[in-house]
Formats: C-alpha cells, structure tokens, sequence
C-alpha cells in the first residue's frame, strides 16, 4: 500500500518537473526569437566556505580551487 502512494506521488512529481521544463524552454524560445540578447552559460565560481582550515593555512583562493579540481579529478 505505502509502495503505490509513494510511487503515484513520484508519478506525479515527475509530470510537474517536465511541465515546468517545458515551460521553461518555451520561455527561452520565446525570447530568442523576440529578440532579446541570448548566450551561452557561464559557468559561476562561486565559492561557500564551509571550514575555516583554508584559511588557517593560509591559501589563496585559486590555490583552495585548484586543490578541489585535484580531489574531483575522474580519471
């Protein structure tokens, strides 16, 4: 019984992100062809802190980036 509300929920869930992506990108059509000015994404590197030992050890910021580009590398 709790397998079939929780997969009817997920059912529905699924139907409302693809109307709202939908709705997105018709949005975004919409406004390149109106004209309004478009581009690809940028990428934002914003950064959160999460722990102060960055700092404590005093690294610059690229040198903290640099060190979790290492850590996510895929070989």
């Amino acid at each position: 019984m709790v397998l079939f509300i929780l997969t009817e929920k997920d059912k529905l869930l699924r139907e409302e992100i693809t109307k709202e992506r939908t709705r997105l990108l018709q949005k975004m059509i919409g406004a390149k062809k109106g004209g309004d000015k478009v581009g690809p994404a940028i990428p934002s590197f914003a950064e959160h802190n999460f722990c102060e030992d960055d700092h404590a050890e005093g690294k610059t910021l690229w040198e903290r980036i640099e060190n979790r580009m290492i850590l996510t590398e895929i070989n």
